[in-house]
């Protein structure tokens, strides 16, 4: 049996994500919680790489946040398409308390 490693339980939601520093075109995350998310890039990103990034709600203002990449799959280069996990990492509360609720 595999163990939760989240305090927060992961949901599919209408959220893009826009990671300037590399150019991304909106992302829409596998899932998400107020303390972070996962991603399908094109992009490797190194574990413990830190950037900015924008939470888009439908019809709702803007979040930015500061993220890192907590774990990146497959853990190699060139292989073109990964799945990558992210720890928000400046979250203010009121917009922590936003995110959870368009989460629900």
């Amino acid at each position: 049996m595999i163990r939760e490693r989240r305090s927060e339980k992961r949901v599919k939601a209408q959220v893009a994500v826009r990671i300037p520093a590399f150019g991304m075109a909106l992302r829409h995350p596998v899932n998400i919680c107020p303390s972070g998310l996962s991603v399908i890039s094109s992009v490797f990103l190194d574990v413990n790489h830190e950037f900015d990034m924008e939470l888009i709600v439908q019809g709702k203002d803007s979040i930015y946040t500061r993220a890192r990449v907590m774990w990146i799959d497959p853990k190699r280069k060139g292989a073109g398409c990964y799945r990558v996990g992210m720890k928000f990492m400046d979250l203010g509360p009121e917009d922590k308390k936003r995110l959870q609720a368009d989460l629900q």
